[in-house]
């Protein structure tokens, strides 16, 4: 499947698209499907993206490369605050699903799929039409995998530990008063301050205090520590709210952007959290004061921690995932997933039929412990391309695979029974062979070694354009070899 996500993430702005998006593709890879993530952002962006597989270029001032990149793909994702329409409409025609992920209907979408995990996004006015389908709700907020699963929150009878997180480049510079007015107001408390070194704070004057703890460019699985291990935080009302309320901290927000005035109105409506807050408020200083102060009783901590957990269960990458999928394979004819080795049992029976031995280099019958042996070695061999082909009503078709050796690879097709006849042979081939060439683009060439006699099959490669190149003699039989070149 050629997928490609589409996001965005500065210094200047935050990394909140690029986090949610990567919850996406660990979402996609859950399901062995490799999305290529197409990022117009800064060098410290690529700190969010070390485990994922992504470009980083301009695409929205030069989207030409972009346009390219995306030609003839599957599905493609957009997460963005600055793409316009014409951006939108010219991913709309180059390929067969595009999803818009928004917060606060930002532009009338040219998409097959409007994505806006804000909570309480569902009563959004829309302008909704039959050929969009609409994601809408906090069930479609996506979380990194490490927020998938979370034990439930243990409240303290006593407030200690304040965690303060002001998102990933403290756009407000609020770090640094607040910290200094709750040290003023709280001076017994342990302060859990996450933060870059190239945030505006006076590092040094903080470094003294045993109570002060900065934590440098945390990763998911440090900010769920956090969040289970400290008893009330103070943030940014953005995408990190989300990741509070599963674990179930008692949270105090505050709109550092108007793109997050209504995430934190969704958020007071349910309860979570309890007061509007803003970074240009006169009194915003005193007014954290007060909410930490409002949370001090275990009970009230309990009842916040309680509306945050139940709000949110940390699947909702895994919803749109299924969701976009769901859709794609039921708009087209068939679809391809990476084998796994559960799969052998269906290889297995396909590999045995007796017309796919009779057309097979060797024919003799397949052992069951040699082929979960096997299956093992490809599974797990990255010079080789194993697919496997469902239709859309998810009924095995057959399957795909490349061997690579140097800049060419081998192929082999096979079909079940129930699906031979149908045309299908060509198509799926000319597919696999597309999406080979974009897994290994330094292969130039694919081989295919076919019985003289097989004719239907050598039919189906001629259709999807490999062309007879010479005969070769393998076991003292004669097979011709046909090549496809990119």
């Amino acid at each position: 499947m050629k997928a490609f996500i589409v996001t965005e993430g500065y210094q200047s702005t935050g990394y909140g698209h690029i986090t949610r998006c990567l919850s996406i593709y660990q979402a996609f890879m859950n399901e062995n499907i490799k999305p290529l993530m197409l990022v117009n952002g800064d060098e410290d962006a690529k700190h969010f993206l070390s485990d994922a597989d992504y470009e980083l270029f301009n695409w929205l001032d030069n989207p030409q490369p972009l346009y390219n990149k995306i030609k003839n793909s599957d599905i493609v994702i957009v997460d963005s605050y600055k793409a316009g329409v014409e951006i939108y409409k010219e991913l709309y025609k180059n390929t067969k699903l595009l999803a818009a992920v928004d917060d606060f209907m930002r532009l009338d979408y040219n998409a097959h799929v409007i994505i806006n995990g804000t909570i309480g996004s569902e009563t959004f006015n829309y302008k909704r039409n039959n050929s969009t389908e609409y994601l809408l709700g906090a069930k479609y907020i996506p979380l990194r995998k490490e927020f998938w699963n979370v034990e439930e929150k243990k409240i303290n009878i006593n407030i200690s530990d304040i965690l303060i997180t002001m998102g990933g480049q403290d756009v407000r510079n609020l770090t640094q008063p607040i910290l200094e007015h709750l040290l003023i107001e709280f001076p017994n408390f342990n302060y859990h301050v996450v933060a870059k070194k190239n945030f505006n704070i006076d590092f040094a004057q903080f470094e003294k205090l045993e109570n002060v703890n900065f934590i440098y460019d945390a990763d998911a699985l440090k900010m769920k520590e956090l969040m289970l291990n400290c008893d009330v935080a103070v943030t940014a009302a953005g995408q990190t709210i989300y990741e509070l309320a599963r674990t179930g901290i008692p949270s105090i927000a505050i709109v550092v952007a108007d793109n997050q005035i209504k995430n934190l109105q969704g958020w007071i409506t349910t309860g979570f959290i309890s007061k509007e807050l803003y970074y240009n408020s006169d009194s915003l200083l005193s007014d954290i004061a007060e909410e930490i102060n409002y949370l001090n009783s275990p009970g009230t901590r309990m009842g916040y921690s309680i509306i945050g957990q139940s709000s949110i269960d940390g699947k909702g990458a895994n919803y749109i995932c299924a969701r976009l999928l769901a859709k794609f394979r039921k708009e087209t004819a068939f679809y391809f997933r990476n084998a796994r080795i559960e799969d052998a049992k269906i290889v297995y029976d396909l590999s045995n039929d007796l017309l796919v031995r009779a057309n097979s280099i060797n024919q003799d019958i397949i052992d069951w412990e040699k082929h979960i042996i096997w299956m093992r070695s490809k599974v797990g061999d990255p010079n080789h391309l194993f697919l496997l082909v469902f239709s859309r009503e998810h009924k095995f078709i057959g399957q795909v695979r490349f061997n690579k050796t140097n800049d060419a690879a081998e192929v082999g097709i096979s079909i079940t029974g129930q699906f031979r006849g149908k045309s299908l042979s060509s198509v799926i081939l000319q597919n696999a062979c597309k999406e080979f060439f974009i897994q290994f683009p330094d292969v130039n060439i694919i081989r295919a070694l076919i019985r003289p006699e097989n004719q239907s099959s050598i039919r189906s490669f001629n259709k999807a354009g490999f062309v007879f190149d010479s005969t070769e003699s393998i076991n003292n039989e004669i097979f011709n070899l046909y090549l496809l070149k990119k």
